[in-house]
């Protein structure tokens, strides 16, 4: 979806896909994976998008993994800027 967005504004629209410990292939929740090819620079974005997932098992690789682990909401909070949007995505 977020890559497709390019063909429905005028505006031009990059998607990165990133991770704070730089390029790699994460593995989600229920097994889908998925390649971020760039390094964290939120300086550089206008919207941060944290996928939701690892909610329904707390063991599996997911956004509650991250947080338990402490990196992502610090690297959030130390991102946040005038001009920044930041989304996150939950399973109702």
């Amino acid at each position: 979806m977020l890559s497709a967005s390019d063909h429905f504004t005028e505006r031009d629209v990059e998607v990165r896909y990133v991770t704070l410990d730089g390029p790699r292939t994460i593995t989600a929740a229920f097994g889908t994976r998925l390649r971020a090819d760039h390094r964290w620079a939120p300086e550089e974005a206008d919207l941060l998008v944290v996928p939701g997932g690892g909610y329904a098992r707390p063991e599996a690789p997911g956004v509650r993994a991250e947080i338990r682990r402490g990196a992502l909401p610090r690297a959030l909070a130390a991102a946040r800027r005038p001009g920044l949007t930041i989304a996150a995505l939950r399973p109702a």
